[in-house]
């Protein structure tokens, strides 16, 4: 099983079991039920509670970097790490093109290769007239 790569775990087997029986995937596979059992008594609040309570608090070298009060990052043009995309630079709060702009239309969306059906009026927004234009 571990060497091949192209199985259907469905209908062929993946090995033989000592009684000379096909053993399929199925077979071995906890139930959803056996899992849930299995995280309920494994997975504790505390675990969780103990690792997350002083998240907040950070450690002393962390709690003395210098914060700028600012909302927008400063960004050093001489800095040889990290520079400001160039398509920040002329940005305004307000995107072009025709934001909030609805048109009757019938879309599909794909989410995991699971067709999503989307009819009606939409709303154009920026990043649609992006995917159209780059497709």
């Amino acid at each position: 099983m571990g060497y091949q790569v192209d199985i259907d775990f469905e209908t062929e087997p993946i090995g033989v079991g000592k009684d000379g029986k096909d053993v399929y995937f199925k077979d071995i596979w906890p139930s959803n039920e056996e899992i849930a059992e299995v995280v309920q008594s494994s997975v504790l609040p505390d675990m969780f509670k103990s690792t997350y309570e002083a998240i907040t608090k950070g450690n002393p070298t962390w709690n003395q970097l210098s914060v700028p009060d600012s909302t927008l990052y400063p960004w050093d043009p001489n800095s040889t790490y990290i520079h400001e995309p160039p398509y920040f630079k002329d940005m305004t709060r307000d995107p072009p093109g025709p934001y909030g702009v609805k048109l009757p239309c019938k879309l599909v969306f794909e989410l995991n290769n699971k067709p999503i059906p989307v009819g009606g009026a939409c709303i154009l927004r920026p990043w649609w007239n992006f995917a159209v234009s780059h497709s």
